[in-house]
């Protein structure tokens, strides 16, 4: 961060502007990883539907307890049929888990029918 310490402030502001600065390149890089691991592990994902720019898909090394993944655009969450619990988040609002959670509700058996088909259940 050798431009922050160039800029004509205080050194507290300096201190605070680069965690300011190391969170968002933190949160970024996050982003670009999570963004590669997709990418490289999407032809082992099966999309069972998608649904108001939503994908609902399972990877082809699933395990228990019976869940599904949600991918839109940099946003991710993966629920848990039975209980409806999101157990795992990244990058989505709380109306969006809810519009999820409800999509999930509604496609249940569905999801559960294609589980059961491709694991063998």
């Amino acid at each position: 961060m050798g431009i922050v310490n160039e800029l004509p402030i205080n050194s507290k502001t300096a201190k605070e502007l680069r965690i300011c600065l190391d969170k968002n390149l933190e949160k970024w890089f996050d982003t670009k990883i999570k963004n590669l691991y997709n990418y490289t592990t999407r032809k082992n994902m099966l999309t069972i539907f998608k649904h108001d720019g939503y994908r609902f898909y399972f990877y082809s090394n699933e395990h228990l307890p019976k869940h599904i993944h949600v991918e839109n655009g940099d946003g991710y969450a993966r629920v848990v049929l039975k209980t409806l619990e999101v157990t795992d988040r990244y990058n989505l609002k709380s109306k969006e888990l809810k519009q999820i959670v409800k999509l999930v509700e509604e496609h249940k058996t569905e999801i559960k029918e294609a589980w059961n088909e491709y694991f063998k259940e």
